[in-house]
């Protein structure tokens, strides 16, 4: 990861990076960052949702902004520190914290792939279709929530044909699929209705919609010359390799970001170092300062909350006993 920061620091022209990052329209960035604090409410309304509307919102936002505060800061994972953090603060049993976290992981992977299917569908709409190829990536979100209550409600009738279907593909075998999707669906079916599905859905849709509008203002404030589907493309891949509901310490978050960013537009390399470095900045501003205060809000001490988070799971239990 070092050696592919260095190349990118080797390949960026600095004095047109300096005046890039100096001429940024700081009402836009203003805008972005709104809605980076709606996209992180939205993520905490699903949490206490897939915790059955319990605790109340504050503790679980707060719990939630700790948790990304860490993430971004020192690469502390975030679901595992979700779970401790909430059920630190609230009544909140462990088990059902990590079966929430389950559901929870569930629906963020499946919005990852929706954002890796749309930057897809932008990258090959023509210069004034982006509007519908969001239209229709809106349609396939919909399609996503109706399969997934299908799949979830109809797994016994469902999963056979689709295992056949796959099996015909090279190097899948049928047997082997039918038993993955049959497992997947049973871990479903325990951890969430389809109803907490749907709706987790609905709430993933709208976090993501914000986090969404929050990398396209945020490119936007950098005044690139783009098509508004190249603009929307870039943010949307953005979104999909690096989320902010999965934040990364600066350099992991930089070298994966700038390449994926350097692949999509090869001879732009300074444009998107630039993008990427003030996307990460507005992240860290956001988290570092809500996570700071959740701290002074909550009576929980962060030296507790990291020893717990990286103690190992046997030692956990023993202490517990």
């Amino acid at each position: 990861m070092l050696a592919l920061v260095l190349l990118f620091a080797w390949l960026v022209d600095w004095p047109l990076l300096l005046a890039t990052l100096g001429e940024l329209h700081w009402p836009t960035l203003l805008l972005a960052l709104l809605f980076l604090l709606a996209g992180a409410l939205a993520l905490s309304l699903r949490w206490r949702y897939l915790l059955g509307n319990r605790p109340a919102f504050r503790p679980t936002f707060y719990t939630d902004s700790i948790a990304l505060m860490a993430n971004v800061a020192i690469h502390l994972p975030a679901p595992a520190t979700r779970v401790i953090a909430i059920e630190r603060v609230s009544k909140v049993t462990l088990p059902v914290a990590t079966s929430g976290m389950i559901v929870d992981r569930l629906l963020e992977q499946i919005m990852r792939l929706t954002a890796l299917l749309l930057t897809l569908m932008l990258a090959v709409a023509g210069p004034g279709n982006a509007t519908t190829s969001l239209m229709q990536g809106g349609a396939v979100v919909v399609v996503t929530l109706l399969v997934i209550f299908l799949l979830v409600r109809y797994a016994g009738r469902i999963v056979p044909p689709i295992a056949r279907a796959l099996g015909r593909l090279p190097r899948l075998d049928e047997a082997r699929v039918r038993q993955i999707l049959t497992d997947l669906l049973a871990g479903l079916a325990t951890s969430a209705s389809p109803q907490q599905l749907v709706v987790g859905l609905l709430l993933s849709l709208v976090a993501w919609g914000c986090f969404f509008v929050f990398h396209l203002q945020t490119l936007l404030a950098l005044s690139t010359i783009l098509s508004p589907a190249e603009t929307a493309g870039l943010a949307m891949l953005a979104l999909a390799v690096a989320p902010p509901s999965a934040p990364a310490m600066a350099g992991i978050y930089h070298g994966v970001l700038i390449g994926a960013l350097v692949v999509a537009r090869p001879g732009e390399a300074t444009a998107m170092t630039a993008y990427a470095l003030v996307l990460h900045a507005l992240m860290l501003v956001m988290w570092l300062a809500l996570g700071l205060f959740a701290l002074i809000r909550v009576n929980l001490r962060f030296g507790e909350l990291l020893r717990a988070v990286r103690r190992p799971a046997g030692a956990s239990q023993d202490s517990a006993s």
